[in-house]
């Protein structure tokens, strides 16, 4: 059956791609288009389907090395269902949509604190703990900031089970708290 074309105005917005080949220790700061609507065309039970046209920012780009303003152009615009699956038989009017893409680095610093499993040989305490030969050591998180912001440390476990007399060096994976993307410290030295 051949339907007759039609078109129709719609809001267009960015959709991040390949947020896992940017640089960890940057964050998407704002994404601002060119281009706030685009006329699409299909028959009208096609254009009755759109729920959202999205402009794709692929954030692999290689020019994304550092904080800062990029401008990406010719972004390809791609029409969704509410299901979120792509549809093909629209044909999106635009000359050119560009993307103007700041990119910023969050970090903050927080102290390591030390957690203790298992249970110490009856009658010793720990009296010290130094973590890579400091008391106070610190690392650096990057992330979105909203995400850091509520970090205010980043924790470390060591089983005690079984430490008798003197000290006892452990070497402990520093884990990304929940919302991070970088660690400035994968490991640490503990001494108890």
């Amino acid at each position: 059956t051949i339907k007759k074309k039609v078109s129709s105005l719609k809001t267009i917005s960015s959709d991040l791609m390949n947020q896992d080949d940017l640089d960890p220790k940057l964050s998407v700061k704002s994404v601002e288009l060119s281009k706030s609507e685009v006329v699409v065309k299909g028959s009208q039970d096609t254009l009755d389907k759109i729920s959202s046209v999205k402009a794709l920012v692929d954030l692999s780009n290689p020019e994304f090395t550092d904080k800062g303003t990029y401008t990406v152009d010719n972004l390809h615009l791609v029409a969704y269902d509410e299901k979120g699956a792509i549809l093909d038989n629209v044909e999106i009017v635009a000359t050119s949509v560009s993307a103007t893409v700041v990119l910023d680095s969050y970090s903050i610093e927080v102290p390591i604190k030390v957690m203790t499993t298992g249970d110490l040989v009856a009658g010793k305490a720990i009296s010290s703990i130094l973590i890579n030969g400091q008391s106070n050591y610190k690392v650096t998180v990057y992330g979105d900031q909203a995400a850091i912001d509520g970090i205010t440390s980043v924790p470390v476990t060591v089983d005690v089970s079984d430490q008798g007399n003197g000290s006892k060096t452990y070497n402990v994976t520093i884990s990304k708290p929940s919302g991070a993307r970088y660690v400035s410290e994968s490991s640490c030295t503990i001494v108890l």
